[in-house]
C-alpha cells in the first residue's frame, strides 16, 4: 500500500504541475454538439443548453471509452471493468450550482467507467495502464486512498 501511496503522490504532483489550476480546465463542445444544442443562438457555459450539448458529447464518445477500458484493462488480474451510466441532468445541475458558479463547462466526468480493483496491485497497475498510454490525457488524479483527506463513506463507498 505504501508503494501505491508513493506512486499516487508522485504521479498526482507532476499533474498537478501540468494542470496548476484546474478550475482552468473546461470541457470542450463538439462542433456537432454545439449545433443541436445552441443551434445558431451564441453559447454560453451557464446556459442549461451547455448541459444538453455536454450530454450529447458523452453519448457519442461513450463506446470509445468503454471500448479503450476493456482493451487496456480488462486483462489485468483483479480488475473488473463495468459499463456506469452517464452522468444525469439532476447530477449536473447539483455539481454546477455547487462547485462551479453555475459553469456547466467544469463538470468532469460526463462519460464514466467504473473499474473495480479486488487488491492494490490491481489499483497500481490499472491506474499505470491510464497513465502511461498516449490515448488518455489524465488532467487530475485525487488519491483517495489517503484516509486523513478523504472519508469514502462520504461518497457512498465509492473511491473515483
Amino acid at each position: 500500500l505504501g508503494r501505491l501511496d508513493s506512486f499516487l503522490a508522485t504521479r498526482l504532483a507532476e499533474i498537478r504541475l501540468d494542470h496548476a489550476d484546474r478550475s482552468l480546465v473546461v470541457q470542450d463542445l463538439s462542433d456537432r454538439a454545439l449545433v443541436f444544442a445552441f443551434g445558431m443562438d451564441p453559447k454560453s457555459d451557464k446556459d442549461k443548453r451547455f448541459a444538453v450539448a455536454l450530454i450529447f458529447d458523452a453519448i457519442e464518445t461513450e463506446p470509445t471509452v468503454w471500448d479503450w477500458a476493456r482493451r487496456n484493462l480488462s486483462d489485468i488480474s483483479g480488475v473488473v471493468v463495468k459499463r456506469a451510466p452517464i452522468k444525469g441532468m439532476p447530477r449536473m445541475d447539483q455539481k454546477t450550482w455547487e462547485k462551479y458558479h453555475g459553469k456547466y463547462s467544469h463538470v468532469k466526468d460526463v462519460t464514466r467507467i467504473t473499474v473495480e480493483c479486488t487488491t492494490v496491485a490491481a489499483v497500481f497497475e490499472a491506474v499505470s495502464a491510464m497513465l502511461n498510454d498516449d490515448e488518455i490525457d489524465v488532467l487530475d488524479l485525487k488519491n483517495r486512498l489517503d484516509s486523513t483527506k478523504f472519508n469514502s463513506e462520504d461518497f457512498g463507498g465509492y473511491l473515483d
